[in-house]
């Protein structure tokens, strides 16, 4: 199954699948089958097959996880999730405790991390309390607090590759020193002394893959090292050469390193590549298409964005660059307007299923709006931004609130305000960036926020500017007139008579 699906063979993968769970009751065979559909987007089919791997060992912590994470992001049934996760006859397990946990407390930031640390104060030290310290840090209330909490994940289980990444993150934003988290992730993928421990743990191709790609990042970003970023990348890349199915996005991040440093050929075979191996995936398609879009072929571009539509219909991104393109590359309003209300349609379809359409739908009315408004159609663009924020309404209110909403809530606040002091209503503009400013989340990571808390702050002013200006204008007009010149001299006039 696995060797059918790298070369996108569903068919043949759901064949070895069958025929193997036909001949033995594995729940491991049975679960990476509901794993492979689940990755297919056939929900309905791994539901089914979650179910079927849960009967034949009704105590599998992975299983249980995997099949309540299911229900909970694509059904939205926190309900059946929580049952999933917490039933009696489920094994002991982190996994499960903190997926409950982020599931019953949700968005409650101060109940969820006083939980997760009644879970570390009730256990006795084992392996997976990195699944909790990976936890509390995502809900830690300070910069030390959080790298404290990922280094004692790191101490638990020291060959995570994901809380590698996560504590050189913290070392990079919550402390402010990118030597620091690179000097990590370095120590850590040469297998040198860490978090006070010394000699070399056996590490798996996706642990290092996952470092070696942050580590790319940090080179390419922090330091603009676009050599050694490469370098990074093609050791991701390699960890992957064994299943022949290269990870989509280290493929993408490489071939825009390649770009950059002018290697357009090697760009181009890396996401070829991608798009071999990841037939379902539009990702690869995208960036095939940007690359078209800087060299001018819009009919080359034009066919690798439909690929991608094809591909993965419900990838809002594909419709969000190919109406950028259209309308800032090509001048083509029309076309934007058309690629948004298509991925629009499509992702509607969908709307009570599946999490896309809260994922894409607001930041595709925002883009929509923007066409309008550079028509000057300040009606249709307000009518716009209010439907995005209507649909993050609606998010919200269904319990599918997801994490980008904050920014894309921020971004549309500030485009309507915006929009008001356009149309000369800077009160209404204020309106908008005060509200937009209140309904960020709240965070302990400054760095994640400031751009959309800069906007709107920035806005606000310009609209309190605004509004002190209409009321001297006001004031100025509503003042009773101060005597003429000619009432002087028709005095004067008077008395010399």
């Amino acid at each position: 199954a696995l060797a059918a699906d790298p070369g996108g063979r569903a068919s043949d993968a759901r064949d070895a699948f069958a025929r193997g769970a036909a001949h033995c009751g594995s729940v491991h065979l049975v679960h990476a089958w509901a794993s492979f559909e689940a990755a297919e987007q056939q929900h309905d089919a791994a539901r089914g097959l979650y179910e079927r791997a849960l009967a034949l060992d009704p105590a599998s912590a992975y299983v249980r996880h995997a099949w309540g994470a299911l229900e909970r992001d694509v059904f939205h049934d926190d309900a059946k999730a929580l049952a999933l996760f917490e039933d009696a006859s489920a094994a002991k397990s982190a996994l499960l405790d903190v997926a409950a946990a982020e599931t019953r407390y949700g968005g409650d930031v101060r109940r969820l991390r006083a939980h997760l640390l009644e879970l570390l104060g009730a256990r006795s030290p084992r392996r997976d309390d990195a699944v909790v310290y990976r936890a509390f840090a995502r809900c830690a209330m300070s910069g030390d607090e959080r790298v404290a909490a990922l280094q004692r994940a790191l101490e638990a289980e020291p060959r995570s590759g994901a809380a590698a990444v996560e504590l050189a993150e913290a070392y990079e934003d919550d402390l402010g020193d990118p030597r620091r988290a690179r000097a990590f992730l370095r120590s850590f993928l040469d297998g040198g002394p860490r978090n006070g421990t010394k000699g070399r743990d056996p590490r798996g191709a996706s642990q290092r893959r996952c470092a070696a790609k942050a580590l790319a990042r940090l080179e390419r970003d922090a330091f603009g090292n676009l050599d050694q970023a490469a370098r990074w990348y093609a050791r991701a890349l390699r960890e992957d050469s064994a299943s022949g199915k290269p990870d989509c996005g280290v493929a993408i991040a490489a071939a825009e390193c390649a770009v950059e440093r002018g290697h357009h050929a090697l760009a181009r075979d890396l996401l070829g590549r991608a798009a071999k191996a990841h037939p379902k995936c539009a990702s690869p398609w995208i960036a095939l298409a940007k690359l078209d879009v800087a060299r001018g072929d819009r009919d080359a571009a034009e066919r690798c964005f439909a690929v991608a539509l094809k591909a993965e219909p419900t990838h809002g991104a594909a419709s969000l660059a190919l109406g950028k393109c259209r309308h800032e590359v090509w001048r083509d309003a029309e076309g934007a307007k058309e690629a948004y209300r298509g991925g629009l349609s499509t992702l509607h379809r969908g709307r009570e299923t599946s999490r896309a359409y809260a994922q894409w739908a607001p930041a595709l009315w925002h883009a929509w709006a923007q066409v309008e408004l550079a028509q000057d159609a300040h009606g249709r663009a307000a009518t716009l931004l209010n439907r995005g924020l209507k649909e993050i309404d609606w998010a919200r209110r269904k319990r599918r609130r997801l994490p980008t909403h904050g920014k894309d809530e921020a971004f549309l606040r500030h485009s309507l305000g915006s929009l008001e002091l356009r149309r000369k209503r800077p009160k209404e503009a204020l309106d908008a960036f005060r509200s937009g400013y209140a309904r960020l989340e709240p965070t302990t990571r400054p760095t994640r926020r400031d751009r959309s808390a800069s906007l709107l702050l920035l806005g606000a002013a310009k609209a309190s500017a605004a509004c002190e200006t209409a009321r001297h204008d006001a004031d100025e007009r509503d003042a009773p007139p101060g005597p003429s010149p000619l009432v002087k001299k028709a005095a004067e006039r008077l008395a010399g008579s």
